[in-house]
């Protein structure tokens, strides 16, 4: 019985033991995506993608949709996600480097809102919460309240954002290095932005639900 316990925990655990798997997890958390999509992103090949995806599937951590000929993958975003956190913040306490790269993220440009507090400083005449994700990401779920900037269009679009009022700035999740990206892009241009230490992945596991469709 016990054998047969570790056996199977460890086949999880050994699910996780990719990097380009964690990357393909923290992608799909953000939504549902394609083969050809997230191999796409992630600068794999598809075949290898696949594979990838199959571990995730036999560990229960990602599931599978067809939908004409493509066949979306989706992360499991209650246990999946409790699960990759817990990874991470196990990593941030273990491990030296992960520890640097935090400290290092505390940057000016860093904001100190935290999701308890966020619903509170968002609105008219507040601060306003600029999403930096993919329009696609952006219409399957984003936190409530945010409006979509994609980090591709920032620079064409910085006249449409207040000088005034302070933007709140998020990507997809905590250590996105496009959140920082566009914070600085912002900033630059004499904008009052401060990038949020939190994205869709800590939001959900902290169980607040998101908002769905166009800006």
């Amino acid at each position: 019985m016990n054998d047969d316990l570790y056996a199977e925990l460890a086949r999880v655990a050994a699910s996780l033991s990719s990097p380009t798997r964690l990357r393909a997890l923290n992608l799909l958390f953000q939504g549902e995506k394609s083969i050809d999509q997230l191999a796409a992103l992630l600068g794999e090949s598809e075949a290898n993608t696949a594979a990838h995806m199959k571990a995730l599937r036999a560990a229960g951590l990602v599931t599978a949709r067809k939908q004409g000929k493509h066949v979306f993958q989706g992360a499991n975003r209650e246990s999946g996600l409790r699960l990759f956190l817990a990874l991470r913040e196990a990593g941030e306490a273990l491990v030296p480097a992960l520890r640097l790269i935090e400290q290092e993220g505390n940057d000016e440009s860093s904001s100190e809102v935290t999701v308890d507090e966020l619903e509170a400083c968002v609105g008219p005449r507040r601060a306003v919460l600029v999403d930096l994700r993919p329009a696609n990401e952006f219409e399957v779920g984003h936190l409530p309240g945010a409006t979509s900037v994609p980090l591709s269009s920032l620079e064409e679009r910085l006249s449409e954002l207040p000088r005034a009022r302070r933007l709140l700035v998020y990507c997809r999740g905590k250590y996105c290095p496009n959140a920082r990206r566009g914070t600085l892009t912002l900033r630059e241009a004499g904008l009052r932005a401060e990038r949020l230490r939190f994205g869709v992945p800590e939001w959900l596991a902290s169980g607040r639900g998101l908002d769905v469709g166009a800006a």
